[in-house]
């Protein structure tokens, strides 16, 4: 896991100064938080997701804290399997923003579960990303990246796949008040780097764009595709986005 995500992992049990903790992980994903997680409380960490990798199960019990985890196959915007106020501090890594798009209510959704299962004072820390950051333009290779962002967001309405939103952590943090919650603030994290990984990208949108039934359309979105690689050896790449961190309280 990244340094600057420790990091602030790290300033999320220095707020809680307890270790005997019910901590929801919200979206389990590889497992990384959740193994993050169950390293530092001597209470338990439930790990919620709509599907439950095997790896990230693996994950935990190679590490010994099986006993410190739970996984539960669930949705997050109907925790019907967690009480009101039960819950000490949640963390969502990266799932916000991977909330698909067509369903802008699961996000209001979920921001009200965290609401309902939290204790009173209890913490609320949301790490992601925000692919479209205007500010984070600021040369060719930041333009590359989010050429790149749109002609894969293009793509996946085009052919009927879901695809990150672009939430803005100004919006987040005006919703979490909306809701009721309060000690709200953000910050980023993590700047925008060089990509290692551009041309995976370049091959998974060329197979990608191979379910598009239109010729025309296809052609379009494989010569935008293939100029893109061209720029990049040229100018480099950036990642998607920086990472930003928000912190709310009950």
């Amino acid at each position: 896991m990244k340094e600057k995500v420790v990091s602030v992992l790290e300033q999320l049990f220095q707020k809680l100064e307890n270790e005997d903790l019910n901590i929801l992980d919200a979206a389990t994903g590889a497992g990384n938080t959740t193994l993050e997680l169950a390293q530092r409380i001597k209470g338990k960490v439930i790990s919620v997701d709509m599907d439950t990798a095997d790896s990230a199960v693996e994950r935990i019990e190679d590490a010994n804290l099986s006993s410190k985890v739970e996984f539960v196959k669930g949705n997050l915007a109907r925790m019907d399997f967690l009480q009101d106020a039960s819950i000490d501090a949640i963390v969502s890594h990266s799932t916000v923003s991977s909330i698909p798009a067509e369903t802008p209510f699961k996000v209001l959704q979920v921001f009200k579960e965290f609401f309902r299962v939290l204790k009173p004072d209890g913490i609320l820390l949301i790490i992601d990303y925000y692919p479209l950051e205007s500010a984070a333009v600021k040369n060719k290779a930041d333009e590359i990246a989010q050429d790149a962002w749109r002609v894969y967001k293009a793509v996946a309405e085009l052919v009927g796949d879901h695809h990150h939103e672009e939430l803005p952590p100004e919006w987040i943090c005006e919703t979490l008040h909306d809701i009721g919650f309060k000690d709200i603030s953000h910050e980023k994290i993590s700047e925008r780097k060089l990509s290692e990984s551009f041309g995976e990208y370049i091959e998974n949108m060329l197979m990608y764009i191979s379910n598009i039934k239109d010729d025309g359309l296809r052609n379009a979105f494989k010569k935008k595709i293939l100029q893109l690689e061209k720029d990049a050896r040229l100018y480099g790449k950036s990642e998607y986005s920086s990472v930003y961190c928000v912190w709310g309280a009950r």
